[in-house]
């Protein structure tokens, strides 16, 4: 059900003895993604079906308003949900991993002749690469090296050596395992709404059965 559908429901009173609808979007959704941070609040639901590799299934209640009108909010967590997006996860990982390795080897040829700037410059790029999934941990190293002749030729015996201090940066790209912890968990739930208000006549397995059409 849309939210369009929602509000025309509660604008024209259009009668509806039970609304069983996912209603997993940013505006709805977003109250209630640190479910996962309580794992006891957890209902296990378990499965609907004899069927070799059955989804199974967990919920936890909110009680909110919207619209005007009070509803329950059902967070559900799905494990064959878990497995797809995992898939899809995991190629993102990848991808943001091949782009980022470019842009940091890209970046280690640059030289600096003020450690403050090789500080400046390695946050700001960390900041431009808008990181997902990956986290940085760099450092700058001087480095002494001979200046390069400018005039053409073999130096005299008695001609010194000229060096300069230049500063590189060190960079290695990690997993940030976290943040990919929270985006898997966010993507394994989805968000169910009903008007039945009465938890004992009308139970999250029962909803969840009925939203599935188990």
């Amino acid at each position: 059900m849309t939210e369009t559908a929602m509000v025309s429901i509660n604008e024209f009173n259009i009668p509806v003895t039970g609304i069983h609808a996912d209603t997993t979007s940013k505006s709805v959704y977003g109250a209630y993604e640190d479910s996962n941070e309580e794992p006891e609040n957890w209902e296990p639901v378990g499965t609907f079906s004899n069927k070799v590799d059955t989804a199974e299934y967990k919920a936890q209640n909110f009680e909110d308003k919207l619209y005007g009108n009070k509803y329950r909010f059902i967070v559900c967590h799905s494990n064959q949900l878990e497995k797809r997006k995992e898939k899809t996860l995991n190629n993102k990982i990848d991808k943001e991993k091949e782009s980022l390795l470019k842009a940091i080897d890209e970046f280690h040829k640059i030289d600096f002749y003020c450690a403050k700037d090789a500080d400046a410059a390695l946050e700001k790029f960390e900041k431009d690469l808008n990181l997902k999934y990956h986290e940085l941990v760099y450092k700058v190293k001087p480095l002494e090296r001979k200046i390069k002749r400018e005039k053409p030729g073999r130096p005299k015996k008695d001609e010194p050596v000229q060096f300069e201090t230049v500063y590189k940066t060190d960079i290695q790209l990690f997993k940030d395992d976290l943040r990919i912890k929270e985006y898997k968990d966010k993507e394994s739930l989805f968000v169910l709404i009903t008007n039945s208000m009465d938890k004992e006549q009308m139970n999250n397995r029962a909803i969840i059965n009925e939203y599935s059409g188990s």
